[in-house]
């Protein structure tokens, strides 16, 4: 009885330790190839190559959020367009969802949370954003990075669209209540 339980409790013990300690594993193998000298150049240079590369394209798609932000806060074409009918609201919001990065997603729900977008927008932009990961996708294989923002951006539409055709009474924001939209 007690080696019946002893070879359980080292079943468990060992399924526990495959389970909890996954994560370890590529935080030690950094560790080990930083502490080796024959590896720490190449594994130097291999991050802040990566880093370098990712924060040039943040640092473009912040400067279109900019641009596109700018030209909402003013009394524009667009921001007359989007406010005039929903299903532009939508794809303008799976647009900038497409958009490598986190930045769309937080100019639409703040545009969202002001009043001035539907929740539809708010469902087409983070259906359609891949986040962070559009960078690393773009960098290795950018014909299908593309290919995955253009399927992220089509799905985006769809969802946006269906969520406002089915709650239309919450599909304008907080344009139901004036105080809020202003």
């Amino acid at each position: 009885m007690a080696s019946l339980q002893k070879a359980q409790y080292n079943q468990l013990q060992n399924h526990y330790w495959r389970i909890a300690n996954k994560r370890l594993i590529l935080p030690v193998i950094l560790f080990a190839l930083l502490a080796a000298p024959s590896t720490r150049e190449i594994t130097v240079a291999v991050l802040s190559d990566a880093f370098w590369q990712v924060a040039a394209y943040v640092a473009a798609t912040l400067t279109i959020y900019h641009i596109i932000a700018n030209k909402m806060s003013q009394k524009s074409r667009l921001k007359t367009l989007l406010n005039s009918n929903a299903r532009y609201q939508v794809i303008f919001a799976a647009l900038m969802g497409a958009l490598p990065g986190c930045g769309g997603a937080i100019v639409v729900i703040t545009q969202y949370v002001r009043g001035q977008l539907s929740f539809g927008a708010v469902v087409a932009v983070l259906t359609a954003t891949m986040g962070d990961a559009a960078f690393l996708l773009l960098a290795t294989e950018p014909s299908t990075g593309l290919l995955m923002m253009a399927i992220g951006c089509c799905v985006g539409l769809i969802s946006g669209w269906i969520v406002d055709a089915t709650h239309a009474a919450i599909s304008c924001g907080l344009k139901s209540n004036p105080s809020k939209t202003q």
